[in-house]
């Protein structure tokens, strides 16, 4: 007796969706893991890993099932396991970063991956064998089926990832990513069984819950306008609000909130403090931020700065403290583009003041591309994880890059970098200021308390005795031995996980 074979149509969609599926899972998966451990190569390596033995673990399982229960149903059985293996994630996910916390940091991501994503990968990966083994007809078309069916899925998965990627990144929240995932798989179930009630209430739940889950709040630029008579360089906008601000925005590179306490406003990145200002003061030194007026040490090396290009953005204290107290001209580059808005919506400080220039771009990409010169260039950019504190991306002190970036500096110029690093990081200090030195005849840092150190490279000599900037270069460590330590180069930097790979060498 021959079986009914299900039609290719439903095996197509069957496919489609759960490559769509398991990809858009994979890349809520770093999006999940980042703000614990970064989105280094630990973490995409952990969960690249994951998934590929997940597949290759419900290749083999799919294809033992297909033999022994070559029916439709029990395919749609797998599909609402699945459903229920992804909705828990949201749930269990920080109790699982929690309790595995005593692991070595290179590990956390690898573990905690296995337990939140490797079930689920692998009931997805039993489809395709099992939708090869309903649909084959005849052995005469096995290579034909298989081969379409292989193409319909992957086509799934390139969907599933740029939706995820540019849709859901920015407009969902983890938790409604993964209900959405969910919900697609609960649609087929009923479809595969057709339940064809079930089917036409879920779809319209679907939708129902899509179109609610979208994240509105957060930048509204319809809403504000800038008032030609305000100068933001003293003052910022929302300053009268009866209710503290409280903003939460999605960006292609993580949470960005804008939070006001105690008349102070904070700009957070994956739940990393990035910067913040006096409300009512924005040109008022804010505490445990002071190394920001700090950087001004620089016009003690050479007092005839004019031009500045700066890395990174957050509040924008750092450029309205060039604004407004030096007069200089300056060009602000963030990679993120929600954070570039931020900073002009909620913190005053955008291309609408004479004298800035903002742009969406790599630091270092805009470096290399641009033909412009610079008297300063500050570099203050660290990605922020609740496990490794902050990290620098490593391509930002390669020698390759302090090369680059030597060039687009004037005869006279300084270059500073903020080191957002403890006492006990110093290893990594030091190789950061001994790959300075191969092409800065002067190598300087300051310690700012016990939160960071601010690095000044440049060919004039060592700066010059000011009282204005007295207090900071006390702050300066003399006789600092470095010269001995790892260079680091766009070849091998390994900034992730330096102190912890390198300490003990």
């Amino acid at each position: 007796m021959v079986k009914k074979k299900t039609p290719f149509k439903e095996i197509s969609i069957t496919v489609f969706i759960a490559g769509a599926v398991l990809m858009g899972l994979e890349i809520i998966g770093g999006r999940l893991l980042a703000p614990y451990y970064g989105n280094s190569v630990y973490v995409w390596g952990s969960i690249i890993s994951i998934f590929l033995i997940a597949l290759s673990a419900g290749y083999y399982l799919g294809g033992y099932l297909a033999d022994r229960y070559p029916t439709k149903k029990y395919l749609s059985n797998l599909i609402l396991i699945n459903v229920l293996t992804i909705l828990p994630i949201t749930f269990v996910y920080k109790p699982v970063v929690d309790f595995f916390g005593f692991l070595p940091f290179i590990l956390q991501p690898l573990v905690t991956s296995f337990i939140l994503f490797l079930i689920p990968s692998v009931i997805i990966g039993t489809v395709s064998p099992y939708a090869i083994k309903l649909t084959v007809k005849d052995l005469k078309t096995v290579g034909q089926v298989s081969g379409s069916l292989y193409s319909i899925s992957t086509i799934g998965s390139v969907v599933g990832t740029l939706v995820t990627t540019f849709i859901f990144t920015l407009f969902f929240t983890i938790t409604a990513s993964l209900f959405i995932l969910a919900f697609l798989l609960l649609i087929l179930f009923f479809y595969l069984r057709n339940l064809n009630i079930f089917l036409v209430i879920s779809i319209i739940l679907f939708i129902l819950y899509t179109s609610l889950s979208i994240q509105t709040q957060g930048l509204d630029r319809a809403s504000f306008e800038f008032d030609d008579s305000v100068d933001y360089l003293t003052s910022v906008p929302y300053t009268n609000l009866t209710i503290p601000l409280h903003v939460d925005i999605n960006s292609p590179y993580g949470l960005v909130s804008v939070r006001d306490r105690d008349r102070v406003r904070t700009v957070t990145h994956n739940g990393g403090d990035m910067g913040a200002v006096n409300i009512d003061s924005p040109t008022k030194q804010v505490k445990h931020w002071e190394y920001l007026s700090g950087i001004e040490v620089v016009f003690a090396y050479n007092p005839n700065l004019k031009t500045a290009l700066t890395i990174g953005l957050a509040s924008g204290t750092l450029q309205r403290n060039l604004l407004h107290r030096h007069n200089m001209t300056v060009s602000a580059v963030d990679i993120n583009p929600v954070m570039v808005d931020v900073t002009k919506t909620y913190f005053g400080i955008g291309d609408h003041i004479e004298g800035l220039s903002t742009f969406v771009n790599d630091g270092r990409v805009f470096i290399q591309n641009t033909n412009e010169k610079y008297d300063l260039i500050v570099v203050d950019v660290a990605k922020y994880d609740q496990h490794n504190s902050y990290v620098i991306p490593f391509h930002l002190v390669t020698k390759e890059f302090y090369e680059i970036t030597k060039q687009r500096l004037n005869k006279q110029g300084v270059f500073v970098k903020n080191i957002p690093m403890s006492s006990r990081d110093e290893d990594f200090l030091k190789s950061v200021m001994n790959t300075m030195s191969l092409s800065f005849e002067t190598v300087d840092v300051y310690e700012f308390a016990d939160c960071c150190k601010i690095i000044i490279a440049t060919d004039l000599d060592s700066p010059i005795s000011s009282q204005i900037y007295q207090d900071v270069l006390d702050t300066k460590r003399d006789n600092f031995d470095f010269r001995d330590s790892m260079v680091f180069t766009d070849g091998f930097a390994p900034v992730d996980d330096f102190r912890k790979i390198f300490v003990s060498s």
